[in-house]
């Protein structure tokens, strides 16, 4: 079955509902007046009196930021996603190069992926330093990470650099229609647009696949963040299954 083009957001794990109802509740009484403040906050990097988060709440509004940053990544994702299957076909019609645009989009995906690591493991050690979790949560989510995605960087490799079919004909032919174009050995650009298609197409199947897994990933582990720090019993239900 293939991977959904189109990816859900992560949601909030159980164990964070009363944060989620303090959060309601403090920002449901904010008026017009309270404007100016909260605007002077934000830009000076303050707390916001009476808003700021209670600190017997503060593990469960780490994890829900957690949650929030990874839903940035998702977006990324699928704005990506939504971009390979638009740019085909307006790939004669835009100007520079639709390998380099391409080729661009594949690079912007995984910086985005990587990222989103990046940010799993800022907001642990961010729990850690405040005690909510352990060192040994740290190191066993890090190493489940390398397990679980050291198998992407050969496919990563492969849409990168042209292994694994991922890169292959396509694209090498796309780039040889390209420089026919501007050398002005070829005029008509029908073949461009064939050619896009499949190389687009290729990568966006590729690229459905992987980002399905990363978000798989992310919302697995903001559940796990939420039980090592005490919020909520193990569910199995509650975490996503890997395919």
């Amino acid at each position: 079955m293939p991977a959904p083009r189109y990816l859900d957001s992560i949601p909030y794990p159980v164990g964070v509902a009363e944060y989620l109802a303090d959060r309601d509740a403090r920002y449901s009484a904010l008026t017009v007046g309270d404007v100016p403040r909260v605007v002077d906050a934000f830009l000076n990097n303050r707390g916001i009196d009476g808003f700021m988060v209670p600190e017997r709440l503060m593990p469960q509004y780490l994890v829900c930021l957690l949650a929030d940053l990874l839903n940035g990544i998702v977006d990324s994702f699928n704005t990506i996603n939504a971009d390979l299957e638009e740019l085909a076909a307006l790939a004669p019609t835009l100007r520079g190069s639709p390998s380099v645009r391409l080729e661009l989009l594949v690079r912007v995906f995984w910086s985005e992926a990587y990222r989103g690591k990046e940010l799993v493991f800022k907001v642990a050690v961010a729990m850690r330093k405040r005690g909510y979790i352990t060192r040994d949560h740290v190191r066993q989510l890090r190493d489940g990470y390398e397990e679980y995605l050291k198998d992407l960087y050969e496919v990563r490799h492969g849409l990168q650099h042209g292994e694994d079919g991922f890169k292959g004909e396509a694209l090498n032919a796309l780039k040889a229609v390209e420089a026919a174009l501007r050398s002005g050995h070829l005029s008509d650009k029908t073949i461009l647009l064939t050619l896009a298609h499949k190389a687009h197409g290729e990568r966006a199947e590729g690229l459905a696949g992987i980002a399905y897994m990363f978000r798989q990933v992310f919302a697995t582990t903001v559940v796990l963040l939420s039980v090592a720090a005490g919020l909520e019993e193990m569910n199995a239900e509650e975490i996503p299954a890997r395919e």
